[in-house]
Parts: C-alpha cells; sequence; structure tokens
C-alpha cells in the first residue's frame, strides 16, 4: 500500500476577499464606541474571541496559507503530528477570523437604523470597484433568540443576498449562548467578480465552555477545480482541557473510491497532548491504519507508534497524559 504524502484542505487566506476591501459611505468615521443600548444585539455576533480555536503554542496572529494531512509513506520518518495540527488550527482560525471581520467592523460603528427589535447598517459601499453595496441586520425575535444577516445588492432599493447569516440563542448573558452561522462563498464570489466556490457553516456553544463545529462543503478556487470537503470539531472545557478533531476525504490509494484519514487532539490544562490519527474507506477495503504520538508539557515527545510498523516505536504510553487512543468522530 503506497499514499499519497497529504490531504491539502482548502487554503485559509484570502477566503472572504471582503475582509480586506475598504468600506465607505459611513456617516461618521469607525470608533471602538459602542452604545450601551446596542450592546444585546452586537453579542450576538459570532467574534473573533469567541468563535476560533484556542490550542497549546498557537500565537494569536499565527496563520496558515494551506493546510494539509500527513499520510504515511513507507520508509520515510513519521509525519509531525502535532507541527500538522498547529498549522491547521491557525489555518481555520484565518478563515474563521476572515469571516467576522465585517462583524468587529459593525462593533466600532453606531447603527444607520435603530427599532426596539431590530438594528441595521449600512447600506455602505465596498468600494471595490464595483456597485456592490453591504447592509447588515440584526433582529431580536423573542425569548432570547437573534437573528442576523450580511446582505450584498447592486441597488440600494434590493433585492439583498444574504451571503452570512445565523441565528444566536441567548445564555446567561447575550454572549454566553449558542448558535449556528453560514457563509456561501459563491454568493460573495458572484458579487465580487470571483470564482471561488462553497459553503462554510459554524455550529457552536458558548454556554459550559466553549464548542465549535465547522463543515467546509465544496470548495474550490475555480470551477475547474475538484471540490474538497473537510470538518472540525473543537471543544474547551472550563478547566481548559482541550480537544480539537479534523478530517477530509480524498483519493490517497490507488482506485477510484475515496479513503478518510481523521486526527483528533487531546491536551490536559498543562499542555501536555495526545494525537491520534487514523486512516480507513475506501480502497483500503477493512484495512485501518493509526498513527499515535504524544507530548509532554514542554512540547518532547515521549511517545509514538503506528500499527504497521512502518515507523520506529518510542517512549511508553503510560507517559502520555491518555493512555488510550480515541479517533475523530466523522472522518
Amino acid at each position: 500500500m503506497r499514499l499519497l504524502p497529504s490531504v491539502s484542505l482548502p487554503a485559509a487566506s484570502g477566503w472572504l476577499l471582503i475582509a480586506a476591501l475598504p468600506l465607505a459611505g459611513c456617516d461618521s468615521p469607525i470608533t471602538n464606541v459602542v452604545f450601551l443600548e446596542d450592546a444585546e444585539f452586537l453579542g450576538a455576533l459570532p467574534g473573533r474571541d469567541r468563535h476560533t480555536v484556542v490550542f497549546p503554542g498557537l500565537e494569536e496572529d499565527d496563520s496558515a496559507a494551506v493546510m494539509a494531512l500527513t499520510a504515511p509513506l513507507p520508509d520515510e520518518e513519521a509525519p509531525d503530528l502535532l507541527q500538522q495540527t498547529t498549522e491547521i488550527a491557525a489555518g481555520l482560525n484565518t478563515t474563521l477570523s476572515d469571516m467576522m471581520v465585517l462583524g468587529d467592523w459593525v462593533r466600532s460603528e453606531e447603527p444607520s437604523m435603530r427599532e426596539d427589535d431590530l438594528r441595521s447598517w449600512g447600506p455602505i459601499s465596498l468600494e471595490n470597484g464595483t456597485r456592490t453595496l453591504l447592509l447588515v441586520d440584526v433582529i431580536r425575535s423573542g425569548l432570547g433568540q437573534y437573528d442576523w444577516a450580511f446582505q450584498l445588492s447592486e441597488s440600494s432599493g434590493g433585492p439583498w443576498d444574504a451571503f452570512y447569516q445565523g441565528t444566536h440563542y441567548a445564555g446567561a448573558t447575550v454572549s454566553e449562548g449558542d448558535g449556528s452561522f453560514s457563509a456561501d462563498l459563491g454568493l460573495l464570489s458572484e458579487h465580487l467578480g470571483e470564482q471561488r466556490q462553497g459553503t462554510v457553516s459554524v455550529v457552536y456553544d458558548h454556554r459550559d465552555g466553549t464548542s465549535l463545529q465547522v463543515s467546509i462543503d465544496g470548495y474550490r478556487d475555480l470551477p475547474t477545480d475538484p471540490a474538497i470537503d473537510s470538518g472540525y470539531r473543537y471543544s474547551l472545557d472550563p478547566e481548559s482541557r482541550g480537544d480539537f478533531q479534523y478530517g477530509a476525504a480524498d483519493d490517497l490509494v490507488a482506485g477510484e473510491a475515496l479513503e478518510s484519514v481523521g486526527v483528533r487532539a487531546r491536551w490536559k490544562s498543562a499542555g501536555d497532548m495526545r494525537i491520534d490519527q487514523r486512516l480507513q474507506g475506501g480502497d483500503m477495503g477493512g484495512e485501518v491504519f493509526t498513527l499515535s504520538q504524544c507530548w509532554d508539557a514542554g512540547g518532547v515527545l515521549v511517545f509514538q507508534e503506528d500499527s504497521a510498523g512502518l515507523y520506529e516505536v518510542l517512549g511508553d504510553e503510560r507517559d502520555c497524559p491518555y493512555g488510550k487512543p480515541s479517533y475523530a468522530e466523522d472522518w
């Protein structure tokens, strides 16, 4: 069995090109002042402080333009699953941050319309060489429910296309709630004159620690590119114990069927970590390949073992923060 060296996941940087575009047409300069009467509506919008992955050793400004799942090759060194996972967490954070930068802009602006159960921002021009306008609505639907949408149109009279939207349910405070949101990259690209396709969907819960579930479906830079699907699960409990899972399906083994590769990283509050990788399905038939690695709180590899004997066995599994392997749930 010979496997390709990696499964490429979508590039994170620049997915939402709108994030880098100047916004014009505001009646007042951007400030950091948020009026108290708007705070509940703004708390319903996703933010980088609550909707990104906190991973040991990952700096806030780390980013990765390309994310890849490394698969084993005979007679080569085992992949460094910690480095790989750090890069993928950084790339995912870049993607999520690109989605939320407009929410950060909304937080810095006074609404253009206030009603009892509505706040609106815009319409404003994107100033990107097109006639595209942006309108943001946050609607309070009662019982702590907030529905919000970022919308684009070529006319201030509409019709408006919602490319980024979600529903949020308040918790102990509005921001400490749960909900979901999604971005339609194809719809956004259509307005911007680009060709990207795909959707990004997120389900989150901040009521007891943090959990995120992210799905990227049908992503491609050009219509002729093969579509890529990938998924991610992340949780951090109040004791700072973390769990980060990711995976994708790709043609890794000679044949026509798709194999699935998934990785699960679990860590304790001190930063000691165990990562387990599993490759299965498709043309592998009933064969399953697994690789496990563990690190102490200082980032030193203390254990390594794979199911096929491709790599040298290192250390003792009893030194792992978790004594048994546990694999990503969906890949």
